[in-house]
């Protein structure tokens, strides 16, 4: 399904360069024997490599990218598709507008009804919003997540942005795109916003994101972790927007993962919940002040609990839930 929705890609497969990863698939070659035959069918456009491995999905992606020859990046996961025109649509805007980076909408397609936390299909308002990086505060407000998203199957990556970004997925983590995706956000010069639904995601049952959401909850504040060491080493960049910088983390370090804990009943164990307590006071120690967080009156309620205690799992549960109800 995947690769019938890449050959039936308007573009020539001649003017595509398509690497697939088999990420140490533990189905007694299939997968790899499925890929052999699809290199086959277009051996000067399609690479395959096989992992020793499994490294997730975050892992198998920056293995991918060391293969990059093109001028633009896309990724597909493998039960995923793309609409035919996307691959040349993408890339028309892409020289059109000038610009290194776009982001698009997704179309979700569930398995069945009964599938929850699936979320709703991404919304931009307007057919085409180009925002240009030049200007200090529209980057800020794409560094807060005012505008844009910090997810990648849902953006078209320029080669030499990705390049000059050097960032890397989280490996062997779920939630593992933000730490990729967010450091792009220092060095674009032009973002495009096109409301248009150009990849198909599926959901299933035992997909990684529907059965690992609950028991696999605390990736997502690693995820953040690795991201905030990544950008503590890009010294001038994090001075310069450390306020912005500093509003992201705690909201997705801290707040998003309460509110993932209750959405998906999960539980924060009460010591790693006085660890997130402990990093947030440990690297943003005035972050009450932060002018982002300050219009917040919901998010400064948050920031309240950081010197508060969770010895019971109960109460822990209880602030889980008041602060979802609030932010939702």
């Amino acid at each position: 399904m995947t690769w019938d929705s890449i050959k039936a890609q308007n573009m020539n497969m001649d003017e595509l360069e398509c690497i697939f990863v088999d990420d140490a698939s533990d189905d007694e070659g299939a997968t790899m024997d499925m890929l052999v035959e699809i290199e086959n069918e277009a051996p000067e456009s399609v690479m395959v490599v096989q992992l020793d491995k499994n490294v997730r999905q975050g892992g198998a992606r920056n293995v991918a990218l060391q293969y990059v020859s093109g001028e633009y990046i896309l990724f597909l996961d493998a039960d995923d598709t793309i609409r035919k025109d996307t691959c040349d649509s993408l890339y028309e805007k892409a020289i059109e507008y000038d610009c290194d980076l776009i982001q698009f909408k997704h179309r979700h397609i569930k398995e069945n009804e009964s599938l929850k936390g699936v979320p709703e299909n991404g919304i931009i308002t307007g057919t085409e919003i180009l925002y240009d990086l030049a200007d200090e505060d529209t980057r800020k407000c794409l560094l807060t997540l005012s505008i844009g998203s910090a997810g990648c199957t849902n953006k078209f990556y320029k080669a030499e942005l990705v390049k000059k970004c050097a960032s890397s997925y989280a490996e062997n983590l779920i939630y593992e795109e933000p730490k990729f995706v967010y450091p792009m956000f220092l060095y674009a010069n032009k973002l495009l916003m096109l409301d248009e639904d150009f990849y198909e995601y599926r959901w299933r049952a035992d997909s990684t994101m529907t059965s690992q959401l609950g028991r696999r909850l605390l990736d997502h504040p690693r995820v953040q972790l690795e991201l905030l060491e990544d950008l503590l080493a890009r010294t001038d960049e994090y001075k310069k927007y450390h306020d912005e910088i500093e509003y992201y983390f705690i909201k997705s370090f801290y707040i998003e993962t309460l509110v993932f804990a209750y959405t998906n009943r999960g539980t924060i164990p009460p010591e790693f919940m006085a660890y997130m307590q402990s990093v947030c006071k440990t690297f943003f120690p005035e972050s009450i002040k932060n002018k982002y967080i300050k219009a917040d009156e919901v998010f400064t309620e948050a920031l309240s609990s950081l010197n508060k205690e969770f010895d019971d799992i109960r109460k822990l549960e209880l602030f889980e839930k008041q602060l979802t109800e609030k932010l939702i």
